[in-house]
């Protein structure tokens, strides 16, 4: 048996998803690809644009003021550490994971944003599969891939039914 996700939304097991793309999209040129995925390091230096991040972190902002649960993707640590910098001075409080954040630190930011304490939780890597937060109802992409597995392992972040949420916002400043 089969079922595919238009069914599933249809019938309600997995809650809508609408996406919109960002104002911008990311110069890549010089981004290499090795084994089908773009280079980390080239990735990460492309995205990192200052003026790129603040513009899309902006657009964030604006964008979920009526959201409750923000999972935000990156693609790199520096990358996270900035967009994590901008998002809080733009007033949007936004909790970091990375795959160097201690292990009871990550527990309670996940604990944090699961129970509503925490809006925006952005993360590298970390939060791309197994990752359970029913009341994620938006996931800003700030991480091109060139993997549709991954890209769909993200935006299913967002797929959960929660009570109180009617479909999850996809904001895309990736151009995926």
């Amino acid at each position: 048996h089969e079922t595919g996700v238009r069914e599933l939304i249809r019938d309600g097991w997995l809650s809508p998803l609408r996406s919109k793309a960002g104002s911008e999209r990311p110069d890549l040129s010089e981004v290499r690809v090795r084994a089908g995925e773009f280079v980390q390091d080239d990735l990460e230096a492309a995205m990192s644009d200052e003026r790129r991040v603040v513009l899309a972190c902006m657009e964030i902002a604006a964008r979920t003021q009526e959201r409750k649960s923000v999972l935000v993707f990156t693609c790199g640590v520096i990358h996270a550490e900035l967009v994590a910098r901008l998002l809080t001075e733009m007033g949007c409080a936004a909790l970091l994971v990375t795959g160097e954040t201690p292990d009871q630190e990550r527990a309670d930011a996940v604990r944090q944003f699961r129970a509503g304490e925490a809006k925006y939780l952005v993360n590298v890597n970390v939060y791309t599969e197994g990752f359970d937060a029913p009341n994620v109802d938006c996931v800003a992409v700030l991480r091109p891939t060139l993997s549709p597995g991954l890209w769909y392992q993200m935006c299913g972040r967002g797929f959960r039914i929660a009570p109180d949420k009617t479909d999850c916002l996809v904001l895309d400043y990736g151009d995926n």
